[in-house]
């Protein structure tokens, strides 16, 4: 099996970072919206 060439490192960085964003973006949502929908509980 290959290494990843260097010409594709900024893409893997770039995909991972955008990944890790959206999901603790996801996670900010969801728990905002959980702390709204059930603060009486």
């Amino acid at each position: 099996m290959s290494a990843t060439p260097r010409a594709r490192w900024p893409y893997v960085f770039i995909s991972a970072f955008l990944g890790t964003a959206i999901e603790q973006y996801d996670f900010l949502l969801y728990g905002t919206a959980s702390a709204l929908v059930f603060k009486d509980f």
